[in-house]
């Protein structure tokens, strides 16, 4: 069985995602693949599949799994795993998992975009992610743990974990934002590499991309040339060093990834304008704190 999300031993966190866990590696946070765990509450082992690759090097995205499913989950476990549905093939095939109507909601506002989250303390953490109403069911691949909430989604990076899991259905999947508004995730994203043309719509936008150090700033540039309006250019986004003295996580992988030169996958909530009828830039402002909120990038 594959689950979305983990707690973090090293991190002593709850609803850590697998792609955020592969991020934390290669951001030097987290070092063993085996340090997960299924709650809290919870200690049921879990491995973080693909955990040291980078993106390029993925055949799927990375997930948790179990390494034994021979041991039980706690009694007050809560888990990720939705019921009354379809069975869907996991890896080997031998694991399913249940899977009601795909539904998520997504804490953000369309034209604002993601806000900065506050860290999560034990004491907070503890309680989410124990739900009274959740139950065990049996199927054709064993006990199954049910959640019956709808998954809470408030960052970028969480929102891309789902998007390119195999759990969800790009097609069928509903997601509301705070307006109410449902959209789908072909209504949210846009891979730049093969939808050139950009749209007014705020979107996740995303791409290969690379980082190149200017000096004083940073450039993070998609390697596709793309077309708003009527000009044509890769769109960019520059980064004042001085923006980043609170960013660290962020600060080492722009600068790793700069000295590489190798691509990466960018993704950006937003629009783009364009500036002085030559470039098409982000149109996020990088002197706002919650600027980074709005960029991911998967090495």
């Amino acid at each position: 069985m594959a689950y979305e999300t983990a707690y973090s031993k090293e991190l002593g966190e709850a609803e850590i995602t697998a792609l955020e866990a592969n991020q934390y590696f290669h951001d030097g946070i987290l070092i063993d693949s085996k340090a997960f765990q299924c709650s809290e509450v919870c200690n049921f082992p879990l491995t973080c599949a693909n955990f040291t690759k980078k993106s390029s090097e993925w055949s799927k995205s990375p997930y948790f799994r179990s390494p034994d499913a021979n041991i039980a989950h706690s009694d007050n476990c809560s888990t990720t795993i939705k019921k009354n549905a379809h069975y869907t093939d996991i890896e080997d095939g031998s694991s399913r998992a249940l899977r009601d109507s795909e539904f998520l909601n997504l804490d953000i506002d369309l034209n604002l975009g993601f806000t900065e989250q506050k860290s999560k303390t034990t004491s907070s953490t503890s309680h989410n992610n124990i739900n009274p109403t959740d139950k065990k069911t049996t199927s054709r691949g064993g006990d199954i743990y049910t959640r019956l909430e709808i998954p809470q989604i408030k960052s970028l990076s969480k929102i891309v974990t789902y998007y390119f899991s195999d759990e969800w259905n790009n097609n069928q999947t509903k997601i509301k934002v705070k307006s109410g508004k449902i959209i789908s995730f072909n209504d949210l994203f846009q891979n730049l590499d093969h939808e050139k043309n950009i749209l007014i719509p705020p979107k996740i936008y995303y791409g290969s991309a690379k980082v190149i150090d200017k000096g004083n700033y940073f450039m993070l540039l998609f390697n596709s040339v793309c077309s708003l309006t009527n000009l044509s250019r890769k769109p960019t986004f520059l980064i004042n060093k001085s923006r980043l003295k609170s960013k660290k996580i962020l600060l080492n992988k722009l600068i790793r990834l700069s000295e590489s030169d190798k691509p990466c996958q960018l993704f950006f909530f937003g629009t783009f304008i364009a500036k002085d009828s030559k470039y098409i830039n982000f149109n996020l402002d990088s002197t706002k704190n919650n600027f980074s909120s709005n960029i991911f990038i998967l090495e």
